[in-house]
């Protein structure tokens, strides 16, 4: 007998998947993901100072400090990405779309920077009709999603879709550029399809169909498309959020989707739509709003309010919007508040990277420290992150100091200090994005 709660009732089900009741459920499914490579630790154990650059410069597009470049019909257009707009071009579509003052980057540079880094969590979905499997990246951080294509000849690594293969395929010809660098971009037509995981099906759902990659890496081990699970208000006008579609559509049993994100390699983790895996978790479950404040009172991004980040069980410092990332390994927090926490530490300092000082977002601590608990506060709850996941690494081969996850970046939205949880944070807990509710739920998880 288990039990599930039911906003705020509980109720008790039969079975170890759990779900809400809507009209016409087809959930809920449950997903396996993998994961090839998790951390920022290069092949000799010690911490990839240049893979970690790109993930700071991550949060620095995603989150509103880089320039923006888009294309439209053609026509390159430059524009920055400001406090207080949402910018999106998709063809000759040109929108601006205000959000308060959180700017979310029109080009999901995400994609760009997924296919990259390699460390990643990805499941099974299948496109088209008969329907072709791909291995694709599971996102929280986005709405959209995105295919390579056979037209993208070499240039495009994994499997590929077969547009002519499949008799459900429409082609808009509306063009989309995405531009992360100067040497990094992909770019196609928004096309739409019949798209699946597991049972669970949207027809006619929209998306990038990939036909030119300029800076990816060759010999990439698994597909390159991207499935993002955030709310249709983020996606790029033109495309649209599968999830998001399966809720408009009564499919699921329960409007929310919930993460188990275990170890490097199959290792458990899974994906399970409309439902909550009791087994993964123990203890019980703990709900906090969206934080909707700090995106002008809509629902874009999954984030909730934080209440502090603490070492050795001291009182938390800081506040802010804690936006949940299954992307990032790195924790975000406030520069204050990062500063603070290193200085509790024994040895810790700025990490300087090859005797320069241009990594001040980064720290270093003694690899032999015996750390006390760090804990990331929600109302009066703490929650520890696993010391383990917390080390990225020796910063050099057989260097004596090592890359703490948590990173200060000071960024806000609407007055209001956003900060960002990876998975050096998100592999401790079961997590639980409840569309219905506006909220996420989080429990311990169960060692992977």
């Amino acid at each position: 007998m288990l039990r599930l709660i039911l906003l705020p009732a509980l109720v008790t089900l039969l079975g170890d998947v759990l779900a809400l009741p809507t009209e016409q459920p087809r959930g809920p499914v449950v997903i396996p993901l993998s994961n090839n490579r998790r951390s920022l630790k290069q092949s000799g154990n010690s911490f990839d100072l240049a893979a970690a650059r790109r993930q700071v410069e991550y949060i620095n597009w995603k989150y509103g400090e880089k320039r923006a470049q888009g294309v439209a019909d053609g026509h390159p257009q430059d524009s920055t990405v400001h406090s207080g707009n949402f910018v999106a071009r998709a063809g000759s579509a040109y929108q601006t779309q205000s959000v308060g003052s959180f700017s979310l980057s029109p080009y999901d540079p995400v994609l760009i920077v997924l296919l990259r880094e390699r460390k990643v969590y990805y499941g099974q979905i299948s496109v088209g009709t008969p329907p072709q499997n791909f291995t694709a990246i599971i996102d929280t951080s986005t709405s959209d999603l995105y295919v390579p294509t056979s037209l993208c000849s070499s240039s495009c690594p994994g499997p590929k879709f077969v547009a002519t293969q499949s008799s459900s395929f429409q082609d808009t010809s509306q063009p989309f550029t995405f531009n992360a660098t100067s040497d990094i971009s992909v770019s196609g037509t928004i096309a739409s399809d019949v798209v699946s995981i597991g049972t669970l099906t949207v027809n006619g759902q929209h998306f990038g169909a990939i036909t030119k990659a300029v800076g990816l890496p060759p010999n990439w081990p698994i597909s390159t498309a991207l499935i993002g699970l955030g709310f249709q208000s983020a996606s790029v006008p033109g495309l649209g959020s599968w999830f998001s579609s399966l809720v408009q559509g009564g499919q699921l049993l329960g409007n929310l989707f919930s993460l188990y994100l275990g170890a490097e390699g199959p290792s458990g983790s899974e994906l399970c739509l409309g439902c909550i895996n009791s087994k993964k978790y123990t203890g019980n479950l703990a709900y906090y709003p969206v934080d909707v404040a700090a995106t002008a009172g809509a629902a874009y991004i999954w984030n909730i309010r934080s209440s502090g980040l603490s070492y050795g069980g001291n009182t938390p410092t800081g506040t802010w919007s804690a936006l949940f990332d299954t992307y990032l390994v790195f924790n975000s927090v406030p520069a204050t508040v990062a500063q603070t926490f290193y200085s509790q530490i024994p040895g810790a300092a700025h990490f300087m990277g090859n005797g320069s000082s241009d990594n001040p977002n980064l720290y270093t601590y003694p690899c032999s420290a015996t750390l006390d608990t760090i804990a990331f506060h929600f109302n009066s709850t703490a929650y520890p992150i696993n010391p383990a996941n917390f080390n990225l690494g020796p910063s050099t081969n057989g260097s004596s100091l090592c890359v703490g996850s948590i990173i200060g970046a000071d960024r806000a939205s609407s007055g209001i200090p956003v900060g960002v949880l990876g998975t050096s944070f998100l592999r401790s807990w079961y997590t639980i994005y409840d569309a219905g509710g506006l909220q996420i739920g989080l429990a311990q998880a169960v060692p992977s």
